[in-house]
């Protein structure tokens, strides 16, 4: 079996130091633990879901279209990217990239379009130290997390919602120095023992 993960800095694996990657990202540690063939790692630093930065609603396209399992984890710099002008939360309704709930319609058509025969999911962000501060144009973290949950059930897109069920504690300035990269990205550790393996169950329940 194939997975084809996109997402963004955590699914690349980003562990500071200017952008390099850490050892065992968790697709890598998703392969062993489910026995995969071989497991596809389309995470970007940075990118966006909607319009922003290496938006997912178009790159989605290029990941290859030999795929038992895809894995959506973003959301994360729609809400907290500062660098590049992010895009606004919109409205249920929209269907253009240019709003997270547009993007998020165009990724969920197309992504059924492009795989109907695989296992798609969603995961919602984890929890970062900038929540629950609203962004500039006004809407917070959880505001995404809710978008994603919405649209994807009504594409009947079953949803991993990290937010709740793998507690980051980005608040808490002893477990990021355990378990952080900083107060946006888990470490090693926490990849290891905590969000990998969480998924990974998410996934055996769900479609094994």
């Amino acid at each position: 079996m194939k997975m084809n993960c996109l997402g963004d800095s955590i699914t690349f694996g980003y562990q500071g130091d200017g952008g390099l990657q850490m050892k065992r990202p968790y697709p890598v540690i998703l392969k062993e633990l489910l026995e995969l063939d071989e497991v596809r790692n389309y995470g970007i630093n940075g990118s966006t879901i909607a319009d922003g930065e290496n938006p997912m609603y178009l790159r989605y396209q290029e990941m290859d279209d030999k795929a038992d399992i895809v894995s959506v984890l973003a959301g994360t710099n729609d809400y907290g990217r500062t660098e590049v002008e992010i895009s606004k939360l919109g409205q249920f309704n929209d269907k253009t990239g240019d709003t997270v709930y547009g993007a998020l319609h165009v990724l969920c058509s197309g992504l059924k379009q492009k795989y109907p025969n695989a296992f798609l999911f969603f995961m919602t962000p984890l929890l970062c130290d900038s929540e629950p501060k609203p962004n500039k144009h006004g809407y917070t973290l959880d505001d995404v997390r809710k978008a994603i949950v919405k649209v994807c059930d009504s594409y009947h897109i079953k949803v991993f919602d990290l937010y709740h069920e793998v507690f980051y504690n980005a608040h808490n300035k002893e477990f990021i120095h355990e378990y952080g990269v900083d107060g946006w990205h888990p470490n090693q550790k926490f990849v290891e023992e905590k969000l990998a393996p969480a998924i990974a169950q998410f996934v055996k329940e769900n479609h094994f």
